[in-house]
């Protein structure tokens, strides 16, 4: 019985998807929905304030190492076959907070360039025999 072994497709085509679905997305946009509230206590005289703050804000990461990281974690296969840099221009260094628009849209780009690769990768017959 041979064995198979998965061929890498071109990535070109990954490339110009990642590139097409890349956007330019407002400040409302890259802001996460919701707030926190948070009891400050003053060390001087002890007293307790309330105040209202995103932390999701805290905690915003770039977009293009978030669809690298996405895309990795969905295969990395197809992440390792996409040049680096493809990850890294003008619109993909802007950041987003955890749950946006902007990250949630990424997200969902992510799984479609697995799909598309995966959907792409012919298989043949490898010489190698065990």
């Amino acid at each position: 019985m041979p064995k198979l072994q998965l061929e890498l497709p071109s990535t070109t085509r990954l490339e110009k998807q990642i590139e097409r679905k890349t956007y330019d997305f407002g400040e409302d946009d890259r802001k996460s929905p919701g707030r926190a509230l948070v009891n400050v206590v003053s060390v001087r005289t002890g007293e307790v304030t309330k105040q209202s703050r995103d932390l999701l804000e805290d905690m915003s990461v770039r977009w293009g190492t978030f669809l690298q990281d996405e895309i990795r974690m969905l295969s990395r296969t197809c992440a390792n076959s996409i040049h680096p840099g493809v990850f890294n221009n003008n619109k993909l260094n802007k950041s987003a907070c955890y749950n946006s628009k902007a990250l949630e849209h990424y997200k969902k780009l992510a799984i479609e360039v697995v799909e598309q690769y995966e959907n792409r990768v012919p298989v043949r017959p490898t010489l190698f025999r065990a």
